[in-house]
């Protein structure tokens, strides 16, 4: 079992009104850590959880949003 530790840039979302002199946003910088499952030319997937037969609680990240990937022992 491989587990790997992903930095990386999430989206961010205001909902209702806001004044445009306030319309500045900040990415919020996130980590997730959990079982290696695959990897292609556009994304990394990983799981919090796996049986015998499935995974569970899958992410998905996209490359353009990953800054730094690490495999942890």
């Amino acid at each position: 079992m491989i587990f790997k530790k992903i930095e990386w840039v999430d989206s961010t979302f205001h909902h209702g009104w806001q004044l445009k002199q306030d319309s500045d946003c900040t990415f919020p910088q996130c980590v997730s850590v959990g079982i290696f499952i695959k990897e292609d030319k556009e994304s990394i997937t990983i799981a919090q959880s796996e049986s015998a037969d499935s995974y569970g609680d899958r992410i998905t990240i996209p490359k353009c949003c990953i800054k730094k990937v690490r495999e942890l022992k």
